[in-house]
């Protein structure tokens, strides 16, 4: 929320819905504007953080989206369908999908929605301490230059993506 205050982002796509999301559009209104748009493969847990949107009457700042998980070439992730019409992307929040989809389970994130982030955006990686997102943060170091890795040591771990070309 920090990030979410000083960065200012128009369009938030959130990979797995829940507190994060509340949180996040409480920043969001805070700052006047901007949108999260919350993915989750798991209906109930999305219905579940939907209701609690409307408890808070966030509607106007969170859309939360049931997207099952599809298979594509060499993984199993969101059905992106969902959000085709976002041009840019200011922040993506990657909490999901969860380990026992597989190995490196939130590695897509990155070659799935390159195209549609913005010219500096912000990628959040939550879980950043756990073996397979360490090996995800490998994998995207070595096939991207076009970001700057920061991790930030908290409970889960935190790894702060930004684009810079």
């Amino acid at each position: 929320n920090k990030v979410i205050k000083e960065k200012k982002p128009n369009t938030i796509l959130e990979i797995g819905s829940g507190v994060s999301t509340i949180i996040s559009s409480y920043s969001l209104k805070k700052n006047g504007f901007g949108k999260i748009i919350s993915l989750d493969h798991n209906e109930k847990y999305a219905e579940i953080t939907r209701n609690e949107i409307q408890k808070h009457n966030l509607e106007k700042y969170a859309n939360i989206i049931y997207s099952p998980l599809k298979n594509y070439k060499n993984f199993k992730w969101y059905d992106l369908s969902y959000v085709e019409n976002i041009d840019s992307i200011d922040m993506l929040v990657i909490d999901g999908p969860p380990i026992k989809i597989g190995r490196n389970a939130r590695y897509p994130a990155i070659p799935l929605l390159l195209d549609k982030l913005s010219k500096n955006a912000i990628i959040l990686l939550d879980d950043a301490n756990r073996s397979n997102e360490k090996a995800t943060i490998e994998n995207w170091k070595k096939q991207y230059d076009c970001f700057e890795f920061y991790y930030i040591d908290n409970e889960k771990g935190l790894c702060l993506i930004k684009k810079i070309k």
